[in-house]
Protein backbone atom coordinates (compact mmCIF):
# COMPACT_ATOMS: atom_id res chain seq x y z
CA UNK A 1 0.00 0.00 0.00
CA UNK A 2 1.49 3.43 -0.86
CA UNK A 3 2.43 5.71 1.85
CA UNK A 4 1.31 8.87 0.64
CA UNK A 5 2.56 11.19 2.86
CA UNK A 6 6.14 9.62 2.73
CA UNK A 7 5.34 9.92 -1.06
CA UNK A 8 4.30 13.60 -1.29
CA UNK A 9 7.20 14.60 1.02
CA UNK A 10 9.67 12.97 -1.05
CA UNK A 11 8.43 14.66 -4.35
CA UNK A 12 7.96 18.11 -2.69
CA UNK A 13 11.90 17.84 -1.25
CA UNK A 14 13.19 16.84 -4.48
CA UNK A 15 11.53 19.97 -6.37
CA UNK A 16 12.60 22.19 -3.60
CA UNK A 17 16.21 20.65 -3.79
CA UNK A 18 15.83 21.43 -8.03
CA UNK A 19 14.63 24.79 -7.17
CA UNK A 20 17.61 25.38 -4.97
CA UNK A 21 19.97 24.31 -7.95
CA UNK A 22 20.75 20.86 -5.84
CA UNK A 23 20.20 18.26 -8.87
CA UNK A 24 21.78 15.60 -6.98
CA UNK A 25 19.99 16.16 -4.38
CA UNK A 26 16.55 16.34 -6.44
CA UNK A 27 17.41 13.60 -8.37
CA UNK A 28 18.14 11.32 -5.56
CA UNK A 29 14.96 12.70 -3.87
CA UNK A 30 12.79 12.01 -7.15
CA UNK A 31 14.30 8.07 -7.71
CA UNK A 32 13.13 8.08 -3.80
CA UNK A 33 9.82 8.80 -4.72
CA UNK A 34 9.49 7.00 -8.21
CA UNK A 35 10.79 4.03 -5.54
CA UNK A 36 8.14 4.40 -3.09
CA UNK A 37 5.13 4.39 -5.65
CA UNK A 38 4.31 0.69 -5.49
CA UNK A 39 1.55 1.33 -7.59
CA UNK A 40 -2.31 3.18 -7.44
CA UNK A 41 -3.36 4.66 -4.39
CA UNK A 42 -5.83 1.89 -2.57
CA UNK A 43 -5.98 -0.47 -5.48
CA UNK A 44 -8.51 -2.67 -3.78
CA UNK A 45 -10.66 -0.37 -3.89
CA UNK A 46 -10.93 -0.03 -7.47
CA UNK A 47 -14.16 1.33 -8.37
CA UNK A 48 -15.08 3.29 -5.71
CA UNK A 49 -15.46 7.02 -7.17
CA UNK A 50 -14.36 9.16 -3.71
CA UNK A 51 -11.24 7.66 -4.29
CA UNK A 52 -10.29 8.44 -8.45
CA UNK A 53 -9.37 11.89 -7.67
CA UNK A 54 -6.39 11.55 -5.05
CA UNK A 55 -5.49 8.59 -7.35
CA UNK A 56 -5.16 10.16 -10.21
CA UNK A 57 -3.23 13.14 -8.64
CA UNK A 58 -0.82 10.62 -6.83
CA UNK A 59 -0.07 9.33 -9.95
CA UNK A 60 0.40 12.53 -11.73
CA UNK A 61 2.94 13.10 -9.21
CA UNK A 62 5.21 9.79 -9.75
CA UNK A 63 4.60 10.52 -13.31
CA UNK A 64 6.30 14.10 -12.59
CA UNK A 65 8.90 12.23 -10.60
CA UNK A 66 9.89 9.44 -13.25
CA UNK A 67 9.88 12.46 -15.85
CA UNK A 68 11.87 15.22 -13.64
CA UNK A 69 14.48 11.91 -12.52
CA UNK A 70 14.89 11.05 -16.31
CA UNK A 71 15.66 14.23 -16.89
CA UNK A 72 18.52 15.04 -14.36
CA UNK A 73 19.85 11.81 -16.32
CA UNK A 74 19.96 13.26 -19.53
CA UNK A 75 21.45 16.26 -17.97
CA UNK A 76 24.19 13.93 -16.82
CA UNK A 77 24.73 11.87 -19.92
CA UNK A 78 23.23 8.97 -18.28
CA UNK A 79 20.72 8.09 -21.21
CA UNK A 80 20.50 4.21 -20.32
CA UNK A 81 19.34 4.60 -16.73
CA UNK A 82 17.39 7.28 -17.94
CA UNK A 83 15.53 4.93 -20.19
CA UNK A 84 14.95 2.85 -17.99
CA UNK A 85 13.11 4.95 -15.56
CA UNK A 86 10.80 6.17 -18.50
CA UNK A 87 10.21 2.37 -19.15
CA UNK A 88 8.75 2.09 -16.08
CA UNK A 89 6.79 5.41 -16.93
CA UNK A 90 5.30 4.02 -20.26
CA UNK A 91 4.84 0.49 -18.48
CA UNK A 92 2.05 2.56 -15.73
CA UNK A 93 1.62 4.76 -18.84
CA UNK A 94 1.30 3.50 -22.07
CA UNK A 95 -0.98 5.98 -23.57
CA UNK A 96 1.60 8.96 -23.23
CA UNK A 97 3.18 9.72 -26.47
CA UNK A 98 5.86 12.34 -24.72
CA UNK A 99 7.39 9.48 -22.58
CA UNK A 100 7.71 7.32 -25.80
CA UNK A 101 9.47 10.38 -27.01
CA UNK A 102 12.12 10.66 -24.85
CA UNK A 103 12.22 7.40 -24.60
CA UNK A 104 13.47 7.45 -28.27
CA UNK A 105 15.97 10.53 -27.70
CA UNK A 106 17.39 8.77 -24.71
CA UNK A 107 18.25 5.27 -27.12
CA UNK A 108 19.33 7.34 -29.74
CA UNK A 109 22.10 9.06 -27.34
CA UNK A 110 22.98 5.72 -26.20
CA UNK A 111 23.64 4.28 -29.58
CA UNK A 112 20.90 1.99 -29.16
CA UNK A 113 19.10 2.59 -32.49
CA UNK A 114 17.51 -0.92 -32.91
CA UNK A 115 15.74 -0.58 -29.41
CA UNK A 116 14.57 2.89 -30.03
CA UNK A 117 12.89 1.70 -33.62
CA UNK A 118 11.38 -1.25 -31.60
CA UNK A 119 10.25 1.29 -28.79
CA UNK A 120 8.30 3.98 -32.02
CA UNK A 121 7.00 0.96 -33.18
CA UNK A 122 5.06 -0.20 -29.83
CA UNK A 123 4.26 3.40 -29.58
CA UNK A 124 2.70 3.31 -32.92
CA UNK A 125 1.15 0.25 -32.36
CA UNK A 126 -0.77 1.63 -28.71
CA UNK A 127 -1.77 4.72 -30.37
CA UNK A 128 -3.56 2.84 -33.39
CA UNK A 129 -4.97 0.21 -31.99
CA UNK A 130 -6.42 2.60 -28.93
CA UNK A 131 -6.85 5.92 -30.70
CA UNK A 132 -6.73 5.06 -34.49
CA UNK A 133 -4.23 7.74 -34.55
CA UNK A 134 -0.22 7.69 -36.04
CA UNK A 135 2.39 9.21 -33.47
CA UNK A 136 3.23 12.93 -33.94
CA UNK A 137 5.30 14.44 -36.57
CA UNK A 138 7.78 15.35 -33.46
CA UNK A 139 7.97 11.46 -32.58
CA UNK A 140 8.48 10.29 -36.21
CA UNK A 141 10.92 12.29 -37.12
CA UNK A 142 13.30 11.24 -34.44
CA UNK A 143 14.32 8.04 -36.26
CA UNK A 144 14.41 9.72 -39.58
CA UNK A 145 17.24 12.69 -37.73
CA UNK A 146 19.87 10.02 -36.55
Amino acid sequence: MLDVNLFVGEFKKARSKKEEGLLEEAFQGYRKAVEIYQGDYMEEYRYDDWLVSERVRLRELWLQACQEASELLEARQEFDEASSVLKEAIRREPYQEELYRRLIKNLLKAGRRDEAITQYRACREILQSEFGIEPAVETSSLLEEN
